[in-house]
């Protein structure tokens, strides 16, 4: 599940790049039915489809269909994670999803810590490790 509410087309797109050569070398678009199940799903287009499965190597089909999911929201993104399950490479799934949940989870992060601005989030953090400083016997 991914979670609304922020945009996060570059933490996908990191995935992506953190994970391009073992993407290309691992995923298996032309034989596992992952094409046409991000088709079936409406993730990739007619055309799109159609061009990922022209290409004669397994490489390069593999360098297409990187491109295409680069430009893709993250919900369509999550759909590539699912299908991956759906088509016998969980493998891939399970390796690339560590990073996209750590990615997803140092936002949430951020966006809790920048909520304190200023001298609101200095006094956040003098408080915090007060608290946690009477914590210790």
């Amino acid at each position: 599940m991914l979670f609304s509410g922020y945009d996060d087309q570059s933490s996908h797109t990191s995935v992506i790049r953190e994970h391009y050569v073992f993407l290309l070398e691992t995923l298996d678009v032309k034989f596992s039915g992952l094409v046409a199940q991000l088709y079936s799903d409406h993730v990739v287009s007619a055309v799109e489809r159609d061009d990922i499965t022209a290409e004669k190597t397994s490489f390069r089909a593999n360098e297409k269909l990187l491109s295409v999911l680069s430009r893709k929201s993250p919900q369509q993104f999550q759909q590539f994670l699912d299908a991956l399950d759906n088509c016998g490479q969980r493998h891939v799934r399970n390796i690339i999803s560590g990073l996209w949940l750590l990615l997803i989870g140092l936002h949430h992060h951020k966006l809790r810590t920048e909520s304190h601005t200023g001298t609101d989030l200095n006094t956040w953090h003098y408080k915090r490790r007060v608290n946690q400083s009477r914590r210790k016997p």
